[in-house]
Formats: C-alpha cells, structure tokens, sequence
C-alpha cells in the first residue's frame, strides 16, 4: 500500500503541474499557434486529465478516511509474517510485512521451495560426510601407529583433524585413491590444494569479468533488457559449469542475473543519469542478498560525470566493468569491444 500511495501522489502531482502549465499558457497565449485538428486532441487530453484528477482526488479522500484501517491491516500483515517466519526461519531475507503480504498459496509454494532446498542441501552434506567416513576408515587403518599412544581426548582431536583436511580435499575435486595414498604418507600423490571460499569467489567474478570484457557480437542492440538477454545467454554458454539464472526475484526487485547464489549482476545502459542513479538503491538491496556485485554499464558518452558515478558505486562495495560504444543501435564492430576496468 505504501508504494501504491506513493504512485498515487506522483500521478496526482503530476496532473497538478500539467493543469497548471495550460493554465498559465492559456493566460500568455502559449497554444494559438494550435490548429483545428490539433485543438481536438488538446481538447480529449485536457478530458483525460479532468478525469484523472478528480478519480486522484477521490482515491485521496478515500485514503485519509481509510487510512486507520489500511494501517491496521498492515500491521495484521506484519504479525502473520512474523507467525509465518517462525514456522519457517530460514526466509530471514523476507521482511515480515512481504511475507505476511503473500496468499497461502504463495506461502506453500515458498515453503516447498525451501523445503526443496533444505533436503538437497541435506543430501549433499550427507553423501559428502559417507565419502568422509569411507576414506576415514582407510586412513585409520595405514595411520594406526599414530593413535596407539594416545589418550581418548587426543585420538579424538586428531581424528576430527584428519576429517576437517579429507573433507576440504574432497571438496576441491580430489579422488579417494588420491587422498588415501595422501593421507597414508605418500606426499608424491598430487593432490589439489583446498581453495579458500574468498579465493575461490574471487576467482569466479575475475573469470567472469575477464568473459564479459572480452564480448563481442554483430547483434544490433536495441534495449536494456535485450542486451541483459545476450549477455545472460554468452555467460551461461561460456561456464557451464556455474548456475545462472535471470531476472531473479528478490524481496526488493528482480536481479538481471545471479552466479551459483553467490554473484549478482547488473547491467545498465548509461544514456541518462535517472538510470545510474537507480543502482544506488539496488547496490544496497543486492549486497544484502549476495556476496560479490558486479555492475556493467554500457556508456553512450551521454553522462559526462561517469567517473564519478564510478567511484560511487565503488565505494558501496560494487565492482564495475563500462563497456564503450558510439550508439547502442549501430551494430557491434568485429573486434573485441572497448572496455574499461575499475
């Protein structure tokens, strides 16, 4: 309600000012340059906005005549969702109020989706820790010499050791018969260094910047969403071995694409500063949800202060890629397109 109310004030400042200007350009003469035809036009549109404000000022009046029970029912919202999310804890990210906003059957529909989650994820942990447990074994049985002398306390720690090193090793990619023979003693066996998660995202986001910068196509490109499209189809064809999706839903807007829930992407075309302005809002909606964001912004020479802008989203936590082009309607020349790197 609140976002409609704040639409609602828009529209009807808006026809405010429209009705305002023609009655100043009625007083200085502005329109008599009009002629029949267009007069007509005027005429219906001068309708249209009578219309529009009175319907404006009845939905005006009846909001401050409502407006004790609309905010009793937001509260009744509010309070369901906090029921709803003790039911359900792990949609932190889901205000109270979104959530009690949702139908039951929007509810059911979130709960199984979670719930579908959760068991993957269980099942996943559970085939690790068996894996764990089968290459534990061995390793006891070549390491017995090490755990002969030792108290209860002590085999305990070092078997919890030997299990926090197998499960990294497995985790990076590594076989049994490699991380037995590792385990054993034999330090020949090459084995493949567990990557700290930092690391490992922070290679990921190098690896897609690195992919974008170096995109290039003959596509004539004609919005934003068409060139999120390309973009989203290049990068998924490019690694397919991480999850992307597009246009994800979050409790504050859609995210262009997300990486393995773990990377946001955002993609802007710099033709006015209203639409970098925008990102401000979403670098902190986003950095809420995921770990890394990265903004590309294709520049059109439109927004002298780019740079600026730049800096700004730099310091919010983003990573930005611009991408440069003379006109985002000629087709893309051959050659690697231009880029700049911050």
């Amino acid at each position: 309600m609140d976002d409609l109310e704040n639409i609602i004030r828009r529209i009807f400042v808006a026809i405010i000012s429209i009705w305002i200007f023609i009655i100043i350009g009625k007083q200085f003469h502005w329109f008599d340059w009009v002629g029949p035809t267009l007069k007509v036009v005027w005429f219906i549109i001068k309708i249209i906005l009578g219309i529009a404000l009175v319907v404006g000022v009845i939905w005006f009046v009846y909001y401050i005549k409502n407006k004790p029970k609309i905010e009793k029912e937001k509260q009744e919202k509010i309070n369901l969702g906090r029921k709803r999310k003790k039911k359900l804890p792990i949609v932190k990210r889901y205000s109270d109020y979104e959530l009690g906003k949702m139908s039951e059957e929007e509810f059911q529909q979130l709960k199984l989706q979670v719930e579908k989650e959760l068991k993957k994820k269980k099942k996943k942990r559970k085939e690790l820790e068996l894996e764990v447990g089968i290459i534990l074994t061995k390793v006891k049985k070549c390491r017995s010499d090490d755990l002969t002398d030792l108290n209860k306390e002590q085999k305990e720690y070092l078997i919890n050791k030997w299990k926090k090193e197998i499960r990294e090793m497995i985790e990076a990619g590594n076989d049994q018969d490699a991380i037995i023979d590792f385990m054993c003693g034999n330090k020949k066996v090459k084995i493949k260094r567990p990557i700290s998660r930092g690391k490992r995202l922070s290679n990921k986001i190098e690896n897609i910047k690195y992919a974008i910068e170096e995109y290039s196509t003959d596509r004539l490109i004609k919005s934003e969403r068409e060139l999120e499209t390309v973009i989203y189809e290049y990068l998924r064809h490019k690694f397919p071995q991480y999850n992307f999706e597009f246009q994800k839903r979050v409790p504050k807007g859609r995210v262009d694409i997300v990486v393995d829930d773990e990377i946001a992407i955002e993609l802007k075309i710099a033709d006015n500063k209203g639409n970098l302005n925008s990102l401000f809002a979403q670098i902190e909606w986003y950095m809420d949800e995921y770990d890394k964001l990265l903004i590309v912004i294709l520049d059109l020479n439109k927004v002298p202060d780019l740079d600026d802008f730049i800096d700004r989203f730099k310091q919010k936590g983003a990573e930005v890629i611009v991408l440069t082009e003379e006109n985002i309607r000629l087709k893309r020349p051959k050659h690697k397109t231009n880029y700049r790197r911050y």
